[in-house]
């Protein structure tokens, strides 16, 4: 768990807003899988090349659930996905008309 989280905070995300923050929601951890799900906010301003490549800081808040999976081996990181409501972020930073994209009313409290 430390070699991945050493990874996020070292590699993965240090370059975006410094107001960014990942707040853990919830933690499964199976025999070779540990599944987080994870609040990532912040106001963007700096580029965030992992969550919206190329995009030029909007100065807007954004909030987004990002699940990750990943899978182990024999001590090592085998496989690991993330997965998130892009249309949401591009909502989120004016990049996308909200009128085009369902949203559930239990989707807007989070």
């Amino acid at each position: 768990i430390s070699t991945l989280r050493d990874f996020f905070t070292h590699t993965y995300i240090p370059a975006g807003p410094v107001d960014q923050h990942i707040r853990l929601l919830s933690r499964t951890v199976g025999v070779d899988r540990i599944v987080d799900e994870m609040l990532f906010a912040c106001r963007h301003t700096a580029e965030i090349p992992w969550l919206l490549p190329g995009v030029s800081p909007t100065n807007r808040e954004i909030k987004v659930i990002v699940v990750v999976v990943a899978s182990f081996s024999a001590g090592h990181i085998t496989r690991q996905s993330l997965y998130w409501d892009q249309a949401g972020v591009l909502v989120q930073v004016g990049l996308l008309d909200p009128g085009l994209v369902p949203v559930s009313k239990a989707a807007k409290g989070y």
